[in-house]
């Protein structure tokens, strides 16, 4: 496992969780990750990927200003 955390990117479109949360706890477990394609169902679970993933800069293809989001 410890080559996903030196993942930068990762691209999940067209796959579906049935457990968001469990999906975001093991994303959150990639240190490096930086960039996320995702499905997600509404703005919440965006919300809380960006409150999980610190080091995200980019969540499906739009830049992450994080001054913005305090």
């Amino acid at each position: 496992m410890e080559i996903l955390s030196e993942l930068s990117e990762i691209v999940l479109k067209n796959v579906y969780f049935d457990d968001m949360e469990h999906t975001r706890v093991v994303l959150s477990g990639m240190a490096g990750l930086m960039s996320v394609d995702i499905n997600l169902a509404a703005e919440e679970e965006a919300d809380l990927m960006l409150r999980d993933l610190p080091n995200l800069h980019v969540l499906n293809g739009h830049t992450i200003d994080r001054e913005q989001l305090e």
